[in-house]
């Protein structure tokens, strides 16, 4: 019996540190930088270049923490793309590749982080390093947009997260101003559907598969 208590201590004892090794920080300081589709100036209205130093990507899902609820929010501002926006009457917006750096999103804990990296995204893995919207299309926009007057529609498009291309829609609020376009967009995402699988440790429990993923972006018109 002390036998069998002692190789239960040893396995969990070498489980925890195992996993507190690959769950360890990751070095993000040489980071390749995937570029998105640049825009052209339209014939009618403005082209916006989203500003990171403005924005913020953040996603959010919850989780029991050693026998509690707990809510794990992450938080990046490395976004990038670009938006055309004709206003008036029958407005058009268009919008180029849209790219956020996984690798560099942070939660509560750098032990956390590694996790994300290492384990659940595996950002180490080509084409894991961003998420990426592409073939984004907005659709429900109002048939007449005021400046300094919020309005609301839909952006569709392909999701690329962990290597996997799905579908998804956000919901988007933003205000068109002189020389800025703000406004927060947010979608609820299957793990599932992106292969993300939480790591079987003992202090975590009762992962949901959805998650929320949202921004609040500023773009400047160029």
């Amino acid at each position: 019996m002390k036998k069998a208590i002692i190789w239960i201590l040893f396995i969990t004892i070498l489980g925890v540190g195992t996993y507190t090794y690959l769950s360890r920080p990751v070095d993000t300081t040489n980071q390749p930088v995937v570029e998105g589709t640049e825009l052209e100036q339209p014939q009618e209205g403005k082209l916006y270049r989203i500003d990171k130093e403005q924005s913020l990507v953040k996603f959010t899902i919850q989780e029991d923490l050693r026998g509690a609820p707990f809510t794990v929010v992450g938080e990046t501002k490395d976004i990038r793309g670009d938006v055309t926006l004709s206003t008036g009457t029958d407005p058009v917006l268009a919008l180029g590749t849209i790219i956020v750096d996984v690798r560099t999103f942070k939660t509560d804990s750098a032990q956390r982080d590694g996790a994300i990296n290492r384990l659940i995204v595996q950002t180490g893995t080509e084409g894991h390093e961003y998420a990426l919207l592409t073939n984004a299309q907005a659709s429900g926009l109002p048939s007449i947009i005021t400046e300094g007057v919020p309005f609301t529609f839909t952006v569709t498009g392909d999701l690329m997260l962990a290597g996997i291309n799905k579908p998804a829609t956000f919901a988007v609020t933003a205000t068109q101003a002189e020389n800025t376009l703000k406004g927060s967009m947010s979608s609820t995402l299957k793990r599932s559907d992106y292969k993300l699988v939480i790591p079987n440790i003992p202090f975590v429990a009762n992962v949901p598969d959805t998650f929320t993923i949202s921004a609040d972006f500023t773009a400047i018109a160029q």
